[in-house]
């Protein structure tokens, strides 16, 4: 993990816990995610996503979502991070490949490429 890059998210093998950077120009910070092995096909997120207060408290930041793409029906996964403590501010991403990767290996470590809401 000491080379991880921002806005990237690395899972274990099995795919149960990760840890992820996220880097804007408002945020700069690392987390954790936590498989809920309860989720699937049901309503609630698949990950939990962990992070830590300005002093260091753990705390719950987020969440990682399993979705299906109306176009295609391929399953992937979304991510959505608030600030709390600051109205409106959020974060939400998808998570993919990285740019070059091509290969069934490169499941482990994915990009967080940050999304904007559609206008109404």
């Amino acid at each position: 993990m000491a080379d991880q890059k921002p806005n990237t998210i690395e899972f274990d093998e099995k795919r149960e816990h990760a840890i992820g950077w996220i880097a804007t120009a408002w945020c700069d910070f690392q987390f954790e995610a936590e498989m809920d092995r309860e989720a699937r096909n049901t309503n609630r997120p698949l990950y939990r996503v962990l992070g830590r207060s300005p002093k260091g408290t753990p705390i719950e930041i987020g969440a990682i979502w399993e979705r299906k793409s109306r176009e295609t029906g391929n399953l992937y996964l979304s991510i959505q991070i608030r600030d709390t403590g600051v109205e409106g501010r959020e974060f939400n991403g998808n998570i993919g490949r990285l740019p070059g990767s091509h290969t069934s290996n490169d499941d482990q470590i994915l990009a967080i490429i940050e999304s904007r809401p559609l206008a109404a």
